[in-house]
């Protein structure tokens, strides 16, 4: 929730009202938005520590009603026989197992109370596949899939689950890549709005379905 998408949602959603927690590795609670409820540290791939978050918010500042799902982490750009099953592994922990397990553990806490909206943010890739990205696509594909079954397994329980896939989107992790001119341009030139997406298109969509709206 301090950079990128994250950072856009939460401002997104603390402008329109919304009391907001941020989730973020420790080491930036000092990007955290100053109007947060509060920033609270925690690693998306530890479960016992997701747990203690939840405790903490919950006994600190009430019940959790909705949740923005955004942490992820990129691939170097290699074929499957380059990408080594460190990389592999790190990707699929942080992107798809870090998604499962926030959905389980908030969900449980929404589910007692019989209402809630959850927002997954996956990506393009995970419908289309990018070339030199397997882990990246293959997560983001079982966080669509997983988004799917969880909605279905959570509907009748009160609790909506969304999942949005941007395409290529200006953010922190985009790196350097965007910056150089013909690399933007050929992104560009793929959409037929002519420009690639904004953290703020994608702010704006998980604010609409994480609403009662």
């Amino acid at each position: 929730g301090c950079s990128g998408i994250g950072e856009a949602c939460v401002s997104h959603l603390i402008e329109s009202g919304h009391l907001v927690c941020v989730m973020d590795l420790p080491s930036s609670a000092s990007s955290c938005h100053p109007q947060a409820l509060g920033f609270v540290a925690c690693d998306v791939t530890d479960e016992q520590a997701l747990r203690q978050s939840l405790s903490h918010i919950e006994s600190t500042h009430g019940p959790v009603n909705g949740l923005v799902n955004s942490a992820g982490i990129l691939q170097h750009r290699l074929p499957p026989d380059q990408l080594g099953m460190e990389e592999w592994d790190q990707v699929l922990n942080v992107d798809f197992r870090g998604t499962y397990l926030c959905c389980a553990v908030f969900g449980s806490a929404m589910v007692k109370r019989g209402q809630g909206a959850i927002v997954n943010i996956a990506s393009i890739a995970g419908k289309e596949g990018n070339p030199n990205a397997v882990a990246y696509s293959a997560s983001k594909a079982g966080v669509i899939q997983l988004s799917r079954v969880v909605a279905v397994q959570y509907a009748n329980k009160g609790i909506r689950v969304n999942t949005i896939s941007p395409g290529v989107t200006e953010t922190p992790m985009a790196g350097d890549a965007l910056k150089i001119p013909e690399v933007l341009k050929a992104f560009e030139e793929g959409y037929p709005l002519g420009r690639i997406g904004t953290i703020d298109d994608i702010a704006n969509a998980a604010l609409w379905v994480a609403s009662d709206e």
